[in-house]
């Protein structure tokens, strides 16, 4: 049927009316696209603004308590010792940070320091013949000799270095028993260094490492999670 013959009474009423709904469908498509892009745009500006006003709370909420600490270590800072000082809540820990040295108070909350603890060591050139005995020469039983004689020295931080190496030694050559006794004389000694750690925390390693004791290891770790020793992170 040639094309002409559908607009002709009463053909053509059924070509409007198809164009009719057509339209109306593609207007309803259109509108509904439109009120669905509202409705998400509408819903993205809800969610800013929820967030914006989460993020206010939160920031007064930390103006305050930045406010409230300031004036704790403002009288922190004026207090005579900041050692006595008792923080209120179990989790709080005071910071003071020096030229040369980082205090933590109260002691004993701290795993480790950004600052090494400045305590007394002996220079390594003190040691050098007897390490050369030692490590070139091997001659063990030489060496050893060397660092008791070093050990008797009133010089705590020459001391304790001599103990360390002569410690050493007498692993070396097999005589535990003897390195052992040696380690506890040094365990004793704080307040020096040796091998840039606590001379107390080297010793309990190498006993630890000697006897092998699950009770000795597991009181070390306990005095390393409570802060025992000043280290940094790395040690």
């Amino acid at each position: 049927m040639p094309v002409r013959e559908w607009f002709r009474p009463p053909r053509h009423l059924l070509v409007v009316l198809l164009l009719v709904t057509a339209a109306s469908v593609s207007a309803l498509l259109w509108f509904g696209w439109q009120l669905t892009e509202q409705e998400s745009a509408v819903e993205a500006q809800r969610s800013r603004e929820r967030l914006e006003q989460a993020a206010d709370r939160i920031a007064a909420l930390l103006r305050a308590n930045l406010a409230e600490t300031g004036e704790r270590l403002a009288a922190a800072a004026a207090a005579p010792s900041p050692a006595g000082i008792k923080p209120e809540s179990g989790q709080s820990l005071l910071l003071v940070l020096t030229q040369d040295r980082l205090s933590a108070y109260p002691p004993g909350r701290l795993l480790y320091t950004p600052v090494p603890e400045h305590a007394a060591e002996a220079p390594e050139s003190a040691f050098a013949e007897g390490e050369a005995a030692e490590i070139r020469q091997q001659q063990l039983e030489e060496a050893a000799g060397m660092y008791r004689r070093l050990s008797e020295t009133k010089d705590r931080a020459l001391h304790a270095g001599a103990l360390m190496r002569l410690a050493r030694v007498l692993r070396k050559s097999g005589q535990t028993e003897e390195a052992r006794a040696v380690y506890e004389r040094l365990s004793r000694m704080d307040g020096v260094r040796v091998a840039g750690a606590p001379a107390e925390l080297v010793a309990r390693h190498a006993l630890c490492d000697l006897s092998r004791d699950s009770a000795d290891g597991m009181r070390l770790q306990q005095d390393l999670l409570a802060g025992r020793w000043a280290l940094t992170r790395g040690q």
